[in-house]
């Protein structure tokens, strides 16, 4: 993620100090690449971790209903 927060500052940069056209294009560009990557990263890691907690709970609930299980996981 650090090298996304980079891409992100490189990219503000880039448009606060433009003196040509194109630079204010690739801060553009990196301000895109850098939102686009993020909020993907973000939807699959809260996917995971509700995955995850799911399947603990899941886990706990089994446990408490056959003790006798906790060998098999």
């Amino acid at each position: 993620m650090w090298i996304l927060n980079l891409f992100y500052i490189s990219g503000w940069l880039a448009i606060a100090f433009a003196k040509v056209p194109w630079l204010l294009d690739l801060g553009r560009l990196s301000l895109g690449f850098t939102n686009g990557v993020s909020n993907y990263l973000k939807d699959n890691m809260i996917c995971h971790f509700n995955l995850c907690f799911r399947e603990a709970k899941a886990r706990k609930l089994l446990l408490r209903i056959y003790p006798w299980s906790r060998h098999r996981m």
